[in-house]
Formats: structure tokens, sequence, C-alpha cells
């Protein structure tokens, strides 16, 4: 996708196939000329029974913000709980500053943060519940006085 008169933007599209058929979800971006590639995602596929996030590329640089954009059940949710190794997929990889993120996952979640449109606790969580699971993924770099 190109703006017309404008070429400082551009667009990928990485195609989500459901039920037999493809849904194109479409990402814009500004281009930041001279900016270090802060993300990188390559090739990303997540299966499940009725649905696929079918060879995800994207980047991102510095200075840049991005949106993903499609309707209900794209994979906008999987695309980005992929990306933070919330859920595990089924190829392709991520990286940050060049560094594979599954090389060191527990480096890549402590720089990175994510924040889902839902309540990410059950209201019936009690706070040390909650502390086990997060010191659960961050491991090492989990610190205890912060928490």
């Amino acid at each position: 996708m190109r703006f017309a008169g404008d070429a400082g933007f551009a667009g990928f599209a990485g195609n989500v196939g459901f039920a037999g058929f493809d849904v194109p979800v479409q990402r814009v971006k500004a281009l930041a000329f001279n900016k270090a590639e802060l993300l990188k995602v390559e090739n990303l596929v997540k299966r499940y029974r009725n649905f696929t996030l079918n060879d995800v590329s994207l980047s991102v640089s510095e200075g840049e913000i991005c949106g993903i954009i499609g309707s209900n059940g794209a994979g906008k949710t999987t695309l980005l709980k992929s990306i933070m190794g919330v859920i595990h997929t089924d190829g392709g990889d991520v990286w940050l500053y060049g560094k594979r993120a599954a090389d060191d996952i527990i480096d890549f979640k402590a720089r990175v943060g994510y924040i889902g449109d839902f309540e990410q606790a059950y209201p019936e969580m009690e706070c040390t519940h909650i502390y086990r699971f997060a010191k659960n993924i961050y491991k090492e770099k989990w610190d205890d006085a912060k928490f």
C-alpha cells in the first residue's frame, strides 16, 4: 500500500488464513531513514485448528510508531503474543536490535513490554499468584524489590 503523493509512507501485508481463505493484515508505518532496526519479524507462522497466522514479516526502526491493523479475528493479538514469546510459534524468527529473541528470551522480555487489550489477570487471582507467574516469565532478570 502506498499513499498517493507521500513517498514517506509504505505498508506491509502478511496473510492470515482461517476457514479456508486468506485475509490480509495490513501494517502501515512511516519510514525512518538512517535509524537502527529495532524489531524485525521474519516469516512468523502460528497454526491453530481453524486459523493460521501465515508467513508474517515486518520491521520497525528506532523512533517509528507502528500499528497492526485488521478486523476482529484477523490475528493481531496472535501476532503480538507470538512476537513476545507468550505463545509458541510454528515457524519464523523475531529479532531485537539484531539479536535473535529466542537466543535470550529472558533478556528480550526484560527489554520489551506487552499490554493486551483485556485484563491479563483474573479478578479472583491473588497477588502471590501474579508474583509467581511474572517471576517465572522473567526468571533471573526478576527483581523482588521492584515488585
